[in-house]
């Protein structure tokens, strides 16, 4: 278990985390928390993982609101965080793309 939470990947080896649109921008969970709930400390509780997505869905929201996404589409390819900007603007348009994602489609569409 040491090993496992020392030195794995939670964006690579988490169940669920794994393969969620939102997983290098959630937190993940409290590995004791996921002990005392579900008896494994490894398996992100669902409540805890919706709460994210509304979490980042709203912040996305109010940064399309206040034009803070056209700001950073404006961000030039020598600027120091131009990949981090295209990162997250991709991170974006896969959340609003991602068929499968009707918890986006049901809030904030």
């Amino acid at each position: 278990m040491p090993t496992r939470i020392l030195l794995a990947n939670n964006n690579l080896t988490s169940f669920k985390c794994d393969t969620c649109v939102y997983n290098q921008y959630c937190l993940k969970g409290c590995f004791g928390s996921q002990y005392e709930i579900i008896k494994d400390p490894f398996l992100p509780i669902n409540s805890v993982c919706e709460m994210y997505k509304t979490k980042i869905n709203t912040l996305i929201d109010l940064y399309k609101q206040n034009k803070l996404i056209d700001e950073l589409e404006k961000c030039p390819p020598t600027h120091i965080y131009y990949v981090a900007s295209q990162s997250f603007l991709r991170f974006i348009k896969e959340v609003e793309q991602n068929e499968n994602n009707q918890f986006y489609k049901q809030n904030f569409s």
